[in-house]
């Protein structure tokens, strides 16, 4: 009966191991990745993300905050303290693909750390034209449903770096 007993016990831990090394696609998962960051500070989360290229790492994460999801947009932010010239310049991609997806958070991130001339510039990397066509169409419907007050004034600069861009 003892030994059933810690047969369970090595089984549930094994699992819970397992679970919290693999963070879900879930809500929870942006949750696990800011408690990660707390306990281990964000260099080493993203040196861990970048050795687990296959599931759940580095592109993974941007690709979650890419997508506009407040919880992974604080992720990226978080991260950014542990990040080199690369991939500072990645997370600013990731707020610009975030941009047109949910302007408001996005914008709530620009300042010192992400720069609106670099985020709101469109920093992409040889984009298609009809890519950034679409893209400046819909960040600036994106910004200008945006009527927060105390957003406005990094609005304003973030459509004026969009209203630069050359098509």
């Amino acid at each position: 009966m003892k030994f059933r007993y810690l047969l369970i016990i090595a089984l549930f831990a094994g699992v819970s191991v397992f679970v919290s090394t693999n963070v879900a696609a879930s809500s929870t998962g942006a949750a696990q990745m800011m408690r990660e960051i707390k306990v281990k500070g964000a260099a080493s989360v993203v040196a861990r993300l970048h050795k687990n290229e296959t599931k759940h790492g580095w592109d993974w994460v941007l690709a979650q905050a890419s997508s506009g999801n407040k919880a992974w947009l604080k992720v990226i932010s978080a991260l950014h303290a542990g990040t080199d010239a690369g991939d500072s310049e990645a997370l600013e991609i990731t707020l610009a693909e975030a941009l047109p997806k949910n302007g408001a958070e996005v914008l709530k991130l620009l300042g010192k750390n992400f720069p609106v001339e670099k985020v709101c510039s469109a920093p992409f990397i040889e984009p298609e034209p009809t890519f950034m066509a679409t893209y400046i169409k819909t960040a600036r419907m994106a910004l200008n449903n945006e009527t927060s007050t105390a957003l406005i004034p990094i609005r304003d600069s973030c459509l004026v770096q969009l209203n630069a861009i050359k098509k």
